[in-house]
């Protein structure tokens, strides 16, 4: 029993001593390691310092910059300062507690102030290199500070009539899925102030906005000051900033953007603007950031991508006159016979709010019937004045002489002080021999027509020449010597004519930011870095550039080709890497004749999102290459494809991916010609904003959509009804093509069908609920539509009428090109 209670005993006691040494030997720890502590704390806290001072300094310079310190790293400042004097207080009582230390250090003459004592200074050196390995990991220390959220804007007065629009505007920037919004109208009509009240109930009701910032555009757009405006109000303001370049400040708009919920609100737009050039996120209806602007022109609406867009209209009669009364002195009106005689004067203003105030003001003094009636009768009788004026000012600007057949140029003496000059006419055969003196010319428009002749000094006095359009010269097969020199040039236009060859001169075109090459078909020779060397480039259209075959003396067909352009070495693949070299590059039309070359457009990011048209020219080496490689051209509209000599374009496998992906949502023109090896495009299902569809010479083509491997596509919608938004379908030369589509289809917006030389195509898939809102054209020989079979009566008399025959000559014609 004695034994098992001394077990019992020992076993209790065990834990209790386990425990007694452990903290002994922790308290033991704190006084031997002291001294090596107080040394390692001093040194750590040196460090400390100095990370301090480098923090301090950099938020000096920020703060110099007009930016703020970030609250954590105030705070870490504060927490040092305190760190610091806790450590001085500390090493203040390093002699003291030495002195107590005895046996080498190892023990002490006062074990429980040493312990205490040890521990701080443990603990605290713990701390202090926390905060040092804090404030070196600091990357930022500063933001930039923006201004207000919204700026109130001085408004003279509101207008009456405006109501309407303001409310289904702020419903829009509130409430609806809205990114952006267009307001339009007449100039003078309250586009500005209506876009001032907007911006001025922000200042009270911010609602979920983070800013909002208000930008002046204007007919000239300054792309430079819209950026400083904007940064302005979002904190970008200091000097150094200012003087970055425009690609630079975009980006830095776009990351403090895109972070924060914005209304950007843009006044006075007269035509498009990059938005993504300035910097600001483009919102969708999706997004949470909002952009409005005014314009005078509802095309403007369009080519901004609005959302949403509201017309402001003329004032009532009675809008009118209350608006045209506010500025009137209440003495004017109390005369009996002014009232009325004031109300035939607003009404003469037409509604129109800027003429009423404009009015109002110049006559709020005018106390006599007689001073009224005289500007009655003024406004009355003048009004067609004022517009034939408007028009002679115009004229001063602008030299117009199209659709005539010009044989020279007009008089030289024409040429000086215009603006702006258009010699137009498909008829015209146009000698340029004279060299005007026209320095204030921006624009010049010489195309549609016959370019016989123009002399090498033409171009010598045109300093400010921004756009020049010779698109559609028929006869301009060498570019006139005097176009490198026009360094001032943004627009260059050579689209649709026979020109050979591009100067290597164009190299100081450092300022040319759309060069249109669309069409020339002859076109053999770009020069090696001529294209990389338009580093302002923003526009670059080459569909179909020397695309043209020729007839040899033995019958063969040859291409033009100059080995060294690089429209043919590495069949376009050159011409793919010189591109990649356009830092502003947002838009790229491009012809390849290669799958190397396609598959280094297909691995640039920078291509990838600006290729809107491509032209795929004679991939004879591969049979790989499938259409969903393209999955990645995300802005793809156009897409043509000539003499296929591979395989399928798509396995069933890769129906899922096409599907699935979001790139080809806009495409929407599709031509294939030469193609003998297709035998369907059943991938043409998935395209789902298809508007054009072309298929030439594809002799092997038996069917466009095959509705078995519509339904052996992986997650395919048994429901698929394609061609949903097609409006022409273009079939010629295909002499196996047996079907479109296995069923009818609703074809809600097709206008036209146009059918030549495919005799086997015996059935249309229409019946008498296609096309029901509106009337096709349906083209064909007269052979074929006697041919064809109809689903019912029903569908041969709802069609019927809507044939339009074509000649066997035009037969002869595309059989030989």
């Amino acid at each position: 029993m004695g034994n098992v209670v001394s077990v019992s005993v020992s076993s209790s006691f065990e834990p209790v001593l386990s425990r007694f040494f452990d903290c002994t030997i922790r308290r033991a720890k704190h006084v031997r390691d002291l001294k090596d502590n107080l040394k390692a704390l001093d040194a750590e806290l040196r460090q400390l310092i100095q990370t301090r001072n480098d923090v301090t300094r950099r938020v000096r310079v920020d703060e110099q910059n007009q930016m703020k310190r970030m609250d954590r790293v105030q705070g870490w400042l504060q927490e040092v300062q305190e760190a610091e004097a806790q450590v001085d207080k500390l090493l203040q009582l390093k002699s003291q507690q030495t002195d107590k230390l005895c046996l080498g250090g190892y023990c002490s003459k006062n074990c429980k102030s040493s312990y205490e004592y040890g521990k701080q200074v443990a603990e605290k050196l713990k701390d202090v290199a926390n905060l040092r390995h804090e404030g070196a990991a600091f990357q930022q220390v500063a933001e930039r500070v923006p201004d207000d959220d919204a700026d109130e804007i001085p408004l003279e007065s509101t207008i009456l009539g405006l109501e309407s629009t303001f409310d289904k505007v702020w419903k829009c920037l509130v409430g609806e899925e809205v990114g952006i919004i267009g307001i339009y109208g007449t100039g003078g009509v309250g586009k500005t102030t209506l876009l001032k009240q907007i911006n001025n109930k922000f200042c009270n009701e911010l609602q979920s906005f983070d800013v909002v910032i208000w930008v002046v555009v204007s007919r000239v757009p300054n792309f430079e000051k819209i950026q400083e405006d904007i940064g302005e109000k979002i904190g970008l303001k200091d000097e150094f900033w200012k003087k970055r370049s425009l690609q630079k400040k975009a980006g830095d708009i776009f990351k403090i953007l895109s972070s924060k919920k914005f209304v950007l609100l843009l006044d006075d737009i007269w035509s498009w603007i990059n938005l993504t050039e300035v910097g600001v996120p483009i919102p969708n209806s999706k997004s949470v950031s909002k952009v409005v602007f005014t314009t005078r022109s509802f095309v403007v609406c369009g080519s901004m991508k609005a959302d949403k867009h509201f017309k402001v209209e003329f004032l009532r009669d009675e809008e009118a006159w209350k608006l045209f009364e506010e500025n009137l002195q209440s003495e004017v009106l109390d005369h009996p016979d002014i009232p009325q005689l004031a109300k035939v004067v607003a009404k003469e203003c037409g509604g129109l709010p800027l003429a009423l105030l404009t009015v109002s003001r110049a006559m709020s003094c005018k106390n006599t019937p007689q001073e009224w009636r005289y500007a009655a009768n003024l406004l009355r009788n003048s009004a067609s004045q004022f517009a034939a004026n408007d028009i002679e000012k115009e004229k001063e600007n602008y030299l117009v002489e199209a659709g005539t057949r010009l044989t020279q140029a007009p008089e030289i003496g024409k040429w000086v002080g215009v603006r702006k000059i258009s010699l137009i006419g498909v008829d015209m055969t146009l000698v340029l021999s004279q060299t005007p003196r026209c320095h204030d010319l921006q624009t010049l428009f010489l195309n549609k027509g016959t370019l016989a002749m123009v002399c090498d000094n033409f171009f010598d006095f045109m300093p400010s020449l921004k756009v020049l359009d010779l698109s559609l010269s028929r006869a301009l097969s060498i570019l006139p010597v005097g176009v490198p020199k026009l360094v001032s040039l943004q627009y260059l236009n050579l689209s649709h004519t026979p020109i050979r060859e591009l100067p290597v001169e164009l190299k100081a075109l450092t300022n040319l930011k759309c060069l249109n090459l669309e069409n020339t078909s002859v076109l053999q020779t770009i020069p090696r870095q001529l294209i990389s060397n338009l580093q302002s480039l923003r526009t670059l259209r080459m569909s179909k550039c020397g695309i043209t075959l020729r007839m040899s003396k033995c019958g063969t067909s040859a291409k033009y080709r100059t080995e060294d352009s690089v429209l043919f070495d590495g069949g376009g693949g050159v011409l793919v890497e010189e591109c990649d070299c356009l830092e502003y590059l947002n838009v790229l039309s491009i012809t390849l004749r290669s799958y190397n070359a396609l598959q280094r457009l297909l691995s640039s990011v920078k291509l990838q999102s600006c290729t809107q048209s491509l032209f795929l020219n004679g991939f004879h080496e591969s049979t790989s290459f499938n259409i969903a490689a393209l999955a990645t051209l995300k802005h793809l509209c156009q897409l043509e494809i000539r003499e296929w000599d591979g395989s399928d374009m798509v396995k069933v496998g890769d129906v899922q991916k096409i599907q699935e992906s979001s790139s080809f949502y806009s495409l929407h023109n599709i031509r294939l010609s030469n193609c003998n090896c297709l035998r369907d495009l059943t991938w043409i299902a998935f395209i789902p904003n298809l508007k054009f569809l072309s298929i030439d010479k594809c002799g092997g083509m038996k069917e466009i959509i095959n509705v078995e491997k519509l339904g052996e596509a992986p997650g395919m919608m048994s429901d698929l009804i394609p061609f949903q938004k097609l409006q022409f379908l273009r079939l010629i030369l295909a002499e196996n093509l047996k079907s479109i589509f296995g069923k009818a289809l609703p074809f809600p917006h097709l206008k036209e069908i146009y059918v030549f030389y495919c005799p086997m195509l015996m059935k249309l898939p229409l019946d008498a609920n296609s096309a029901k809102e509106h009337k096709i054209v349906i083209k064909g020989e007269e052979k074929w539509r006697k041919n064809l079979q109809w689903e019912d009566e029903a569908t041969l008399n709802a069609f019927l009428p809507c044939f339009s025959l074509v000649c066997n000559f035009i037969y002869i014609c595309f059989k030989n090109c």
